[in-house]
């Protein structure tokens, strides 16, 4: 028969095991448990990006004209907003993203029209390329830069869309 004082010292046996196994596994499965979070963030930010990209290169592409000569500024081009700006259609297809609704404009080529405030954290900026053509089909390319938070780059995606006009295929 066991006395009570071996049945203490077992117990206590038993509890400082288990105080040691703890701390072994609790630092490596709280890096597990980090690291997934984190991996989620990271893949949610780039669906956010990618579906932003893919609504406003929607919208570029069948944008009335991209390209409107700024009288004030000798030549400046800023795009139409018809029928909405491309970076409200980046922000409604992506709400997580904080993106500058304002007309995207350049003083450098009519093709290239981009939001001049650049990428800082947090925030999202666009770059429509195009050249526009009334006789082939427009390529419309929009990019869309995320500076995301915390320890990942960047995250670019771009999206190109082609749009034509449709040619009824019977005639009056």
């Amino acid at each position: 028969m066991r006395t009570r004082t071996e049945r203490r010292s077992r117990r206590r046996a038993a509890a400082g095991q288990s105080l040691v196994e703890f701390a072994i596994v609790c630092p490596i499965a709280l890096v597990v448990v980090f690291g997934i979070l984190s991996g989620s963030w990271l893949f949610f930010q780039n669906e956010a990006v990618s579906d932003g990209a893919r609504g406003g290169a929607r919208v570029a592409s069948i944008a009335t004209s991209l390209y409107v000569a700024d009288p004030l500024v000798a030549g400046k081009y800023c795009e139409s907003g018809a029928p909405g700006t491309v970076a409200a259609a980046v922000g409604r297809a992506a709400p997580q993203l904080s993106v500058d609704p304002a007309l995207l404009c350049t003083t450098s080529s009519t093709t290239h029209l981009q939001d001049l405030a650049g990428t800082p954290a947090g925030k999202a900026s666009v770059t429509i390329d195009a050249t526009p053509s009334l006789a082939a089909p427009t390529a419309v390319t929009v990019t869309v830069t995320y500076g995301a938070r915390g320890l990942a780059p960047p995250l670019t995606r771009t999206f190109t869309f082609t749009a034509s006009s449709v040619q009824p295929v019977l005639q009056p």
